[in-house]
């Protein structure tokens, strides 16, 4: 499988995690035991359920994060941030849907040789 659809893939699912308003907290990664059996989560914690992992370093090394930082509105770096302090529900899912837009670029893209 293409990175590419990975990325897709990961985005979708966390973005129709998010979509039910209840699942989305500020302040915070994750609220639960675990990332895994989480009933709620921020952007990057969404992000971080749907792949299996709470470890900040490894979610935002991911490239579909880098996807999520580029879909920001402009004037904002930093998705955790964006999360907290200037995001309503409303505006997080506009950013995963920029995001996901992207990611269905790179995944339909003709392969180069």
């Amino acid at each position: 499988m293409r990175p590419e659809v990975l990325d897709y893939e990961l985005l979708v699912k966390a973005r129709d995690w998010l979509s039910d308003r209840k699942h989305w907290i500020k302040n915070a990664l994750f609220r639960g035991e675990t990332i895994e059996v989480a009933d709620a989560t921020c952007a990057l914690g969404a992000l971080g359920k749907v792949m299996g992992t709470e470890e900040y370093d490894v979610i935002q090394s991911s490239h579909a994060y880098t996807l999520l930082v580029a879909a920001l509105p402009k004037g904002n770096d930093d998705v955790p941030s964006y999360n907290d302090a200037q995001a309503n529900h409303r505006g997080i899912l506009g950013l995963f849907a920029r995001a996901i837009k992207k990611a269905k670029e790179l995944a339909t893209a003709p392969l180069k040789r």
